[in-house]
């Protein structure tokens, strides 16, 4: 979401000029989604003397090994950046892993040390950083920042590693936070539960642990809030395996449902008929506050208790590994009976990352025109 919206804001401040997106895994030229979803945008084409590239960073593989030789890997991308003027690199989790091989943070560092030695300006947008499980890790992370011409992150967390690194960034707003859905006029009518794959939060508990975490928190909305019904769901298809198990024990339950999204539009249509969104997912809750709906946070990694430090709302974030399903039920209640204070806070607080971050691109656009 948030890069296709960066790839829109570059489009239109550098006309004149092609945008190429990139696959970051697998530095493919992405093309066929870029004209649907973003058709101002043109793909690369060899006849022109000069392109813009974007890297919009593909988190799609669990796993990236270096299975490419590396020779042949910097070869493919010298070719691609031949023609190119400036490299922003810009999406979610791109400078992390989640195991002990480095395969991010080695891309991260391949690309940047690739663009530096065609002395080619490369700018960072909207990073998230961490979290790193080894040395290694960290040192291609520090590297690659080194190459970098400006730097922003996403949240204060992010930052704070980076100048734990010796790495000076600027924290900016998600480029998601530009998008302007179109919300339906639904009536509201229920509490709605994003959750995510039981791989990512395997090191806070067990899989029965998780599972009975979750039932208990579908439990206690059921039991607090006797009117509404309860729909559980993620924008991520991935998670689907551990909704439809959680689900198992309400297959009779007309109350509880699980609810498919298939589509970007449709996903804004579901928010919109719910008086509160709980996520464990950080895009979840950004996309809850573009559509005026209260959210409420679980906590698995820095990233999402971060969003919510920086809106202002630490009592709506709680921690995976505290288990105080209670708790999530009880702050739920207190916001419904108060949703307007929370709605403007967020209202606020969606303002302010549109301007941080129209602030760095604007910075950003300065530094390219320049540069040509």
């Amino acid at each position: 979401m948030g890069d296709l919206l960066l790839s829109q804001m570059l489009s239109d401040s550098l006309a004149g000029f092609e945008i190429i997106r990139i696959d970051f895994p697998t530095s493919d030229i992405i093309s066929d989604e870029i004209s649907v979803v973003t058709p101002d945008i043109k793909v690369f084409s060899a006849r022109k003397q000069h392109t813009k590239l974007y890297s919009a960073l593909s988190l799609r593989y669990k796993y990236l090994c270096r299975l490419l030789n590396k020779s042949d890997f910097e070869e493919k991308i010298k070719k691609l950046l031949y023609n190119v003027d400036g490299v922003v690199i810009g999406g979610g989790n791109m400078v992390m892993d989640i195991d002990w091989c480095p395969t991010y943070t080695y891309l991260f560092y391949e690309y940047t040390k690739i663009a530096k030695e065609l002395n080619i300006p490369i700018y960072a947008t909207s990073i998230g950083i961490g979290p790193f499980q080894t040395k290694i890790q960290k040192w291609y992370a520090k590297k690659g920042f080194k190459n970098c011409q400006m730097i922003s992150v996403r949240d204060d967390n992010s930052k704070k590693i980076c100048n734990n690194m010796g790495v000076d960034v600027t924290v900016c707003g998600d480029p998601a936070f530009f998008y302007n859905p179109t919300l339906t006029k639904t009536q509201k009518d229920g509490i709605a539960i994003c959750l995510i794959k039981y791989e990512c939060v395997n090191s806070f508990m067990s899989y029965n642990q998780y599972v009975s975490f979750c039932q208990r928190l579908i439990d206690g909305l059921k039991q607090n809030f006797i009117d509404e019904k309860i729909a559980i769901f993620s924008s991520e298809i991935t998670d689907y395996s551990i909704i439809n198990a959680i689900y198992e024990k309400y297959v009779s339950d007309e109350k509880v449902t699980v609810n498919q999204i298939s589509s970007f539009d449709e996903i804004f249509d579901f928010y919109s008929s719910q008086k509160l969104i709980i996520s464990f997912r950080m895009h979840s809750a950004i996309m809850s506050m573009l559509s005026g709906v209260p959210v409420i946070g679980i906590g698995w990694q820095s990233k999402v208790r971060s969003l919510f430090s920086m809106l202002g709302l630490e009592e709506n974030i709680f921690n995976i590994d505290d288990m105080i399903e209670d708790k999530i039920v009880e702050q739920a209640k207190a916001i419904q009976s108060d949703d307007g204070f929370y709605l403007q806070k967020q209202m606020d607080f969606v303002n302010l990352q549109k301007k941080s971050f129209q602030n760095y691109m604007s910075k950003v656009n300065f530094e390219l025109n320049n540069k040509i």
